[in-house]
């Protein structure tokens, strides 16, 4: 890469724009002709802007990559071990993903920078990488360097998984069970646990998952994770209540709640909450639920991509106790969270809410408008299951109003997107 063009990746790295990264510098007009590539820098600004964004100068004048492969790798194995990135390694990082580097190091460089952004909840830098690091690798990169795929694959899974791209995380989570050989490892456990939580997502019985969760259990124990321990808990918890078989959830929500000490973060707190009101909801029992579900919500105070699951939780519960003034108000804050976050199942879900407060209105207009508006959005982002639901459930509206050609186009959706779902649950138990 050309000095001109470190220098500007470098400061948009930085967030600044020209003029705040030559404040104190020169003037905006002389960067800007640096930029384009006009006139060379001088030594003076070279060794000003340097000591500004924390790096070495010898980076910005020197053209063989291979100069820094070893400080790369070096920080990639820290990065591994402790899941920190300090801001002059990550400039490093950033930069070197756009230079000419042999697939083996650009590989481990995505995937660390990319998990890395994941974490910090930073979607649109995440999908540069992400986005970058497919157009710049070679497809079969896995045959090539198997071993330093795996933590690249499994990356790229938490990303999709976090955009709520299920079918994709899928794909990439197994590509990586494929090239992993140990079995007795935290990185085998994670990948389990991974992989359980997507197959939640994407099937209707939850054997599957609850298969893969309890296999990173088991690894969890041996290693004496205290914490994963309890996320894995409250996972199977989770499954078994999608299964409608609420008292073995409500069971292993007590085991993660009996580990969860003080001093525990309160993102666990609350997701043990909201999962209780999940399994209260399931028995009828709405008082419990709904301050189950109110618990959650204060504890999550700041935190909407976890207060979203609560707020859905009341509107369902409110819709079943024709609250409609409490349903309406939930409603609203819900669907201001979604115009925020990029949540596409939590966005179907709430949106089918919506709908069906139409459909007591008797807005048939809107309510066809919306679930229809659902199920392409389903069907887009290969949610069969949900897809197959909404399918049928506007089916069945349509047979009501004696519009029996457009119940049976539905009805048989829904059949199709069975077929799928079928389909996927029979090609992820293999």
């Amino acid at each position: 890469m050309y000095i001109a063009e470190k220098i500007r990746q470098l400061r948009i790295h930085k967030g600044m724009n020209q003029s705040e990264f030559v404040n104190g510098i020169c003037s905006i007009t002389y960067l800007s002709r640096i930029e384009n590539g006009k006139i060379p820098p001088s030594k003076s600004f070279l060794s000003k802007i340097s000591k500004k964004l924390d790096i070495d100068v010898e980076y910005l004048t020197t053209n063989d990559v291979t100069n820094f492969k070893s400080t790369i790798l070096e920080i990639i194995k820290r990065y591994k071990s402790n899941n920190s990135l300090s801001e002059k390694e990550l400039a490093l990082l950033e930069i070197h993903a756009t230079e000419a580097h042999p697939p083996d190091t650009l590989i481990e460089v995505y995937g660390v920078l990319l998990h890395y952004y994941v974490n910090k909840q930073e979607l649109e830098k995440a999908n540069k990488i992400y986005t970058n690091s497919l157009e710049l690798l070679p497809s079969h990169i896995h045959s090539l360097y198997p071993d330093k795929s795996i933590y690249y694959y499994i990356s790229c899974g938490s990303y999709l998984y976090y955009k709520q791209d299920f079918n994709g995380a899928s794909k990439f989570y197994l590509k990586a069970n494929q090239l992993l050989i140990d079995d007795e490892s935290s990185l085998r456990a994670n990948l389990y646990y991974n992989i359980s939580l997507v197959q939640q997502r994407m099937n209707k019985k939850q054997d599957v998952s609850r298969s893969y969760a309890f296999k990173a259990h088991d690894i969890y124990i041996k290693l004496n994770q205290k914490q994963n321990i309890i996320a894995v808990l409250i996972t199977i918890g989770v499954q078994y209540h999608l299964d409608a078989l609420y008292e073995e959830s409500k069971l292993y929500l007590e085991k993660a709640e009996q580990l969860v000490d003080q001093n525990a973060e309160e993102v666990i707190i609350g997701m043990i909450k909201y999962n209780y009101g999940r399994v209260y909801q399931g028995l009828g029992e709405y008082k419990k639920a709904i301050r189950s579900f109110e618990d959650s919500l204060q504890i999550h105070e700041g935190n909407d991509r976890e207060r979203i699951y609560s707020l859905r939780g009341l509107i369902e519960v409110y819709t079943e106790l024709k609250e409609w003034n409490q349903v309406n108000l939930h409603l609203l804050e819900a669907i201001e969270i979604l115009q925020k976050c990029d949540m596409t199942s939590v966005y179907i879900d709430i949106h089918s809410l919506a709908a069906n407060l139409y459909k007591v209105r008797k807005d048939d207009f809107n309510y066809e408008k919306e679930m229809k508006n659902i199920i392409a959005t389903s069907l887009d982002n290969k949610l069969y299951v949900k897809a197959s639901k909404y399918s049928r459930q506007i089916g069945n509206h349509y047979h009501e109003v004696n519009a029996y050609k457009m119940a049976a186009k539905y009805y048989r959706m829904s059949l199709e997107n069975l077929d799928k779902i079928l389909e996927q649950e029979e090609n992820h138990s293999k």
